[in-house]
């Protein structure tokens, strides 16, 4: 039944933030606060999912939060995600499809993502992938207008952007040749512009399964 922690469900005085199989606020369904980590002083945190199936609206990761948990928000009603620079890794499972608004996209210290984030109600006007080098999840339904993807991808997820219909401009900064592209990857893409490779050419039949 707990509804309201104060001064905060993570004050900024707390050094350790662990869970290894449940999540510390998990299935406290009437917290509605704000949930805020990692801005104060370097924070040890581990696995769990930390606000599953709570009622947060707006979460704030900060510069000292390296690795965001599987289902670290799956089943809450957040609409807002801030990110910060100095995130490495976020897992698989959190999304919930009630996002609108991820402030300054990705951060470009991000190696691994391996979460969708499939929302109708979100937008994404520059998504820029420096460093990541395994795109687990999609961006189905998600409105993105510009993607960049660094030279580490060479193989890109099913349903990458399936539904968004909303991208003009894509640039795969590929150095290797492309070795795998999921099903339905790049469909839906009738508002594209400009395709851009800055790497190596690229084989017939991967140029085909791109442009199909």
């Amino acid at each position: 039944a707990l509804a309201v922690v104060l001064p905060a469900l993570c004050p900024d005085y707390i050094t350790s933030f662990n869970a290894s199989n449940r999540g510390v606020y998990e299935n406290c369904t009437s917290i509605t606060q704000d949930f805020v980590i990692g801005y104060a002083q370097p924070i040890t945190t581990g696995g769990g999912q930390w606000i599953r199936n709570t009622k947060v609206t707006k979460a704030k990761f900060g510069p000292y939060i390296k690795t965001i948990p599987q289902y670290c928000w799956e089943a809450t009603a957040l609409k807002d995600l801030t990110l910060s620079e100095g995130l490495e890794r976020i897992d698989s499972g959190s999304n919930n499809g009630s996002l609108t608004n991820l402030v300054n996209a990705f951060p470009s210290t991000l190696v691994t993502l391996s979460d969708s984030f499939r929302s109708s109600s979100l937008t994404i006007e520059e998504l820029r992938l420096d460093h990541v080098k395994t795109p687990g999840g999609n961006f189905y339904q998600t409105k993105v207008y510009k993607a960049w993807f660094g030279p580490d991808i060479v193989s890109y997820p099913g349903f990458l952007f399936q539904g968004g219909n909303g991208i003009t401009n894509m640039t795969l900064c590929v150095t290797n040749e492309i070795t795998s592209i999921g099903a339905l990857a790049f469909a839906d893409m009738g508002a594209m512009q400009e395709f851009t490779f800055m790497g190596p050419a690229q084989t017939e039949s991967t140029l085909n399964t791109i442009f199909a």
